[in-house]
């Protein structure tokens, strides 16, 4: 059976590690290296190892003194003569997927990808682009080519000093759909060989597998043993590369008092005292054989106290970088190491046997409430977290003295029988929310007590019933009247033009010429009888919400909109507010905001040039396209600091506004996709 994605089994026994670091002692020297294959005497491919100069990035023979480019001397590229560096895990271009076996090429779908849509396609490159299956991380791998054990971060083998490949060949069937990452055939279940040689180590500090060339350890930044080598190195080529380097390294040796050595975290103190103790019984001696530690042990810090597990969060921590993570990644962000494996730290053993000891977690306690900003647990007495009230879920109400939660239908609290205290009411056909001083709805416009009795009977019924369920009374004439949208069913108030929900437009759709009288269609632009232009209310203003963006139209003689219908935000004094439509000086004939021209009276004066666009209540703040500064946008459609041209970009912006919702004509689309919404059980629920 195939193991899990984050599972790695373990490698040879440590009696079976291959002596390799001593064919590679000399080319542990330069910072880069490379095993190339090339063709040499009688047509045969050999293997030849490369070093790369710094300065030109061009890879030389090993046994080259100089670069063959800029003739810059090999010891300027030994690692000595550069500050140490840390290997950071990096995310593969190319990557198998552990269910399918498809390979993904991450620059490729980029370049695939339309400019327009990278922006929301930038985490596609985490998915199987057959199977849509999240990535399984990174995780130590076995070279291909001599299949030896090697760190996640490591991008070149440590043994024969080949560059990673995305997937190893099975020996038994031939496939090549493995991932590098995988041990097990995915089509016949075939274990590959796996070795270790000496070419990698362990890291004192967390135990984590590193490469024996790395000087930091990739995973707690710890020096290794490397490091202690090329600073003591005295070497004259290498002291004249790079003098200032080398220089102190020099009279850090000659001086009495040498540094002294980095301390050990806690939970490492005693292995670094216990192996000190071993190494001084032994005589200064090293056994060359040590402890196997499995792959999983890398994984050293446990989540700190107080962290709620992923069972309360929904979100898990990765022990390795001791970071808290998001409840939909399948892997770290930092390391890359898979959740199954990032997930578990190592524990202690139980009194009974070798089997780790099952975590403890604190139970919630009855009442406490998760924080959806933080993430949080909070008391039941707690009502605010992260600058934010309590939640409560609609339908029920908060009690201010015991924190119970009641249905909105109870009068008294289940907890300690106070009467609740309403600051705000919500609608029941819309769900929004309302102040207490308000009478209707501030979204559909329906009154807050939108029940109306019969005279026959005295039968309640609700607002939108025409008759009395009961004897089947008539609605009384002096009840205001509402709009039932013919769209989505929805209940409107007799003062709203378009419908709350689907925006479709309430009432008569036809409009009336004030020049002839007669009709027209709504979307008819000039009368039919007489090629009037229809009238328009030029008092009409539109604004756009700050948080979703959302356009409202505030009509004259109409209830104003002082928070947007989505969000129910309320209206800031500096959003976005424009007059919905200009009138044309010459025609009188009214335009969208986003004309720069009239439509109307194009093609009659001389010359075929129409009337400029005038906008004279326009106040808004924009920024400049011109000076990138702040600038009050009016009629002038100037900047007041550079006195450049705010034409277009008031064009471009009112464009947008108009295409997404019409100020006077709901676009007949958007009732369409309502419709479509509304048969969807899921929406009305």
């Amino acid at each position: 059976m195939a193991p899990s994605v984050g599972d790695v089994p373990a490698p040879s026994p440590p009696g079976n590690v291959t002596p390799s670091r001593a064919a590679n002692k000399r080319f542990e020297l330069y910072a880069r290296v490379r095993n190339t294959m090339q063709i040499g005497e009688g047509g045969q491919q050999e293997f030849a190892v490369e070093w790369m100069c710094v300065n030109c990035l061009t890879f030389n023979y090993a046994g080259r003194a100089s670069c063959r480019r800029c003739n810059a001397p090999s010891a300027a590229s030994h690692r000595s003569a550069r500050p140490p560096a840390r290997q950071v895990s990096v995310f593969p271009s190319l990557w198998l997927c552990d269910t399918c076996g498809h390979t993904t090429d991450v620059a490729k779908s980029k370049e695939e990808t339309a400019p327009a849509d990278r922006e929301l396609s930038s985490r596609s490159k985490f998915f199987c682009s057959h199977c849509k299956t999240p990535f399984g991380g990174l995780r130590d791998w076995y070279c291909a080519a001599c299949s030896h054990l090697n760190p996640l971060a490591a991008v070149q083998c440590a043994t024969c000093l080949t560059e990673r490949t995305p997937s190893w060949t099975c020996a038994g069937c031939g496939s090549g759909r493995n991932s590098i990452f995988r041990t097990e055939c995915i089509d016949c279940g075939q274990e590959r060989p796996r070795k270790r040689s000496d070419s990698i180590v362990h890291c004192p500090n967390c135990k984590a597998w590193n490469d024996v060339r790395w000087e930091i350890c990739s995973c707690c930044v710890r020096p290794l043993p490397m490091m202690q080598e090329c600073a003591g190195r005295g070497d004259a080529t290498l002291y004249a590369a790079s003098p200032p380097l080398l220089k102190a390294r020099a009279a850090r040796e000659k001086s009495d008092t040498p540094p002294p050595p980095a301390q050990p975290r806690e939970e490492g103190r005693e292995q670094s005292e216990a192996k000190t103790t071993a190494t001084a019984e032994s005589g200064g001696e090293t056994p060359a054989t040590s402890t196997y530690v499995h792959p999983r042990a890398s994984v050293k810090v446990a989540p700190p106290a107080g962290v709620p597990g992923s069972e309360v969060e929904g979100s898990w921590w990765c022990c390795r970088c001791n970071v808290l993570l998001r409840r939909n990644t399948s892997f770290c962000d930092i390391c890359l190491r898979p959740r199954q494996v990032a997930q578990l730290p190592d524990r202690p053993p139980s009194e009974s046997g070798g089997v780790p000891a099952p975590p403890r977690r604190g139970e919630p306690q009855a009442g406490d409430w998760l924080c959806p900003y933080c993430r949080q647990l909070r008391s039941v007495q707690t009502r605010r977290c992260c600058s934010h009230e309590r939640e409560v879920p609609q339908g029920y109400w908060l009690c201010p003295t015991c924190c119970s939660t009641n249905r909105r239908d109870r009068r008294t609290c289940v907890g300690c029988g106070a009467v609740p205290h309403f600051d705000k009411w919500v609608c029941t056909i819309c769900n929004g929310k309302n102040k207490s001083g308000e009478i209707r709805c501030a979204t559909c416009a329906v009154p807050q007590d939108h029940f109306w009795t019969c005279a026959l009977c005295g039968q309640r019924e609700h607002f939108t019933q025409s008759s009395c369920t009961a004897c089947g009374g008539a609605r009384p004439a002096t009840e205001e009247s509402i709009h039932i949208c013919s769209v989505c069913h929805a209940a409107n108030g007799a003062s709203r033009v378009t419908c709350f929900r689907c925006r479709e437009r309430l009432g008569d759709d036809k409009w009336e010429c004030v020049r002839c009288g007669s009709r027209n269609e709504r979307g008819v632009l000039l009368c039919d009888a007489c090629t009037a232009p229809r009238p328009y209310d030029f008092n009409e203003v539109s604004w756009v919400c700050k948080i979703c963006s959302n356009v409202m139209v505030n009509r004259p003689g109409k209830e104003e909109f002082s928070r947007c219908t989505l969000c129910a935000t309320e209206r800031q004094a500096d959003c976005f507010t424009f007059p919905t439509r200009w009138r044309c000086p010459r025609c009188d004939a009214g335009n969208a905001a986003y004309l720069e021209h009239c439509q109307y009276c194009a093609g009659q004066a001389g010359g075929g040039v129409s009337s400029p666009r005038v906008m004279a209540e326009l106040q808004a703040c924009v920024t400049c396209t011109h000076c990138c500064r702040d600038t009050t946008l009016d009629g002038r459609e100037q900047c007041e600091h550079c006195h450049g041209s705010l034409r277009v970009l008031f064009t471009e912006m009112t464009r947008s506004v108009s295409l997404t919702v019409s100020s006077d004509v709901m676009i007949t689309d958007l009732g369409r996709q309502a419709q479509e919404l509304l048969t969807d059980p899921d929406y009305l629920r």
